[in-house]
């Protein structure tokens, strides 16, 4: 992590309904008191140029006695399906609504296309259960819960959210999202998408979880043209076009079985 001249730290709250409430600012706070055990770590594994340490305001030069550590992952960037890229603020609506509406169709459709679409996403050739197809924490968590119970053999019912959403030790924005899945409400913001609606659905969140994909290459390989030797920027190009050409392949192969469905 040491390898980049600055790190920054973002955390969300989207359009939640606390960011209209006073409970906003004891969350930030709460947040805030979270990222102290990161600023320890950076303070005390920091690199120093003249005796003080990096504070990410701009790179510190290598002494002949202090050589710059290379990237961690030099050949592979195994790391970069986990890379974090924020959505922008004109998009982060559109992708809410989207995952949103996927998942109360996912949950409001019959066991057996439930199943079919949670198969088209998840398998050895498609995405793993971990992967960052949703974008938002909290859609992830819900979508891991309806995918764990498809390979259970017992597809999530809008019935079954009740028991999870009473758990007192889930937070209060997650038992909330639990609660308007299993109760849409026509004639409001999240309403009941058809069965037919599904499918597409399910391909519009894979859509936007590759346009991320293409985001988090270009911005590692931002990093790597301002951090990397001259020597290395082949090897780390090969690395990162295997990387775009194993999610192509994923992208077509998971539309194909969503048109099957469809």
């Amino acid at each position: 992590m040491l390898r980049y001249r600055s790190r920054t730290a973002i955390g969300g709250y989207g359009v939640d309904q606390v960011i209209h409430t006073p409970e906003l600012a004891d969350r930030i706070r709460r947040d805030g008191c979270g990222l102290r055990p990161l600023v320890e770590w950076i303070s005390g594994h920091g690199r120093t140029c003249a005796g003080r340490h990096v504070t990410g305001r701009g790179p510190c030069m290598s002494r002949a006695d202090q050589p710059r550590p290379p990237l961690e992952t030099v050949t592979d960037h195994a790391d970069i399906g986990d890379f974090g890229i924020p959505v922008s603020v004109d998009d982060i609506e559109i992708t809410r609504t989207v995952e949103r509406e996927f998942l109360t169709a996912l949950v409001w459709a019959p066991p057996s296309l439930a199943a079919s679409v949670v198969r088209a996403l998840i398998g050895p050739d498609r995405l793993s259960l971990d992967a960052p197809l949703l974008y938002l924490p909290g859609h992830g968590a819900v979508f891991a819960l309806i995918a764990g119970s498809v390979h259970a053999g017992a597809p999530l019912r809008p019935v079954d959210l009740g028991p999870h959403a009473a758990d007192p030790a889930a937070a209060p924005a997650f038992r909330n999202l639990l609660m308007e899945i299993a109760s849409p409400n026509p004639a409001g913001p999240w309403p009941l998408p058809v069965d037919s609606d599904l499918p597409a659905l399910a391909a519009s969140v894979v859509d936007q979880w590759h346009r991320r994909g293409y985001q988090a290459l270009l911005e590692r390989m931002s990093t790597v043209l301002i951090e990397e030797p001259s020597d290395t920027l082949g090897a780390h190009w090969a690395a990162l076009s295997a990387h775009q050409r194993t999610a192509e392949q994923t992208r077509r192969t998971i539309l194909t079985a969503l048109a099957d469905i469809g």
